[in-house]
């Protein structure tokens, strides 16, 4: 289970497809404000994804009747997130939102909802991404040195986060470049596995980068995948967002969402490690 305030995402489009989308707080927030992030989220979701017309549906009461302009907003902060969702839905055709009951929105166990939520997806190529908030603002750069830290020297990690990352070895090209190929050893869920990976699509201004699995033991389960790191500043605060493209080979195969677990923690040893 994840710890912290968590909250989720699954878009469905009109096929079935889905694509689900985890966030977790490391960090004090109300409901409202949470709601508000992930609304945010879904609907830049759905515009990646290229969608017209939105329908989404939110637990509290207070975020779909300030939305609809029937509740008065107070707090600047509230009002900023409004203002935010106001001009992401404006660049759609269609969007509406429904409030729905508590108790059909319940996920006390996140992991297990989120399966439950992919379980019927006809299609099998799922976009997972955790947003963690990380800093408090205090350390300006934390952002920067996390992207330098797997873009540039990955073989550190495995000083950070040693009951985690056991080897990262370069096998072709150079650490921080385009084409580089990283054998990684590492233990998920109790057992050492590998992973080859190739970095590609490094950019340095977007502090974002992509890894792809080229062997490993995830490649049993998986026919593919892509694991991809974007770093994002937002009101002077950096978020981690972790994404994980994938295929499953069987039906039967569980979503890679213990690894998706694996990232959150993986994410707080490193902060912990910089902070002291």
């Amino acid at each position: 289970m994840l710890q912290g305030q968590c909250d989720g995402i699954i878009l469905t489009s009109p096929k079935r497809d889905k694509l689900g989308f985890a966030l977790k707080f490391d960090f004090k927030a109300s409901n409202n404000e949470i709601e508000y992030e992930a609304l945010m989220t879904g609907i830049k979701m759905a515009l990646d994804a290229e969608a017209r017309n939105l329908t989404g549906y939110s637990d509290p009461q207070l975020v779909t009747s300030q939305m609809e302009g029937t509740y008065n907003i107070n707090k600047d902060k509230m009002k900023e997130h409004l203002r935010e969702i106001t001009e992401l839905k404006n660049r759609l055709k269609g969007f509406q939102l429904h409030q729905i009951p508590h108790t059909e929105n319940t996920k006390v166990d996140y992991l297990a909802w989120l399966t439950n939520s992919l379980a019927d997806c006809n299609t099998h190529n799922i976009i997972v991404r955790i947003l963690t908030k990380v800093s408090d603002g205090s350390f300006q750069g934390w952002g920067d040195v996390f992207h330098h830290l797997f873009g540039s020297k990955p073989h550190h990690l495995a000083n950070v986060t040693p009951a985690k990352i056991q080897a990262c070895d370069l096998h072709h090209g150079s650490y921080g470049t385009d084409g580089a190929v990283i054998q990684w050893k590492y233990t998920l869920d109790g057992k050492e596995q590998t992973a080859k990976q190739l970095l590609h699509d490094i950019d340095d201004t977007k502090k974002q980068l992509s890894f792809k699995m080229l062997e490993g033991d995830l490649l049993e389960l998986y026919k593919n995948m892509d694991i991809t790191i974007h770093v994002e500043t937002k009101g002077g605060v950096d978020f981690i967002t972790w994404t994980i493209s994938y295929e499953l080979i069987n039906l039967d195969n569980p979503h890679p969402l213990s690894l998706l677990n694996f990232f959150i923690e993986f994410t707080k040893e490193i902060e912990a490690h910089i902070f002291g």
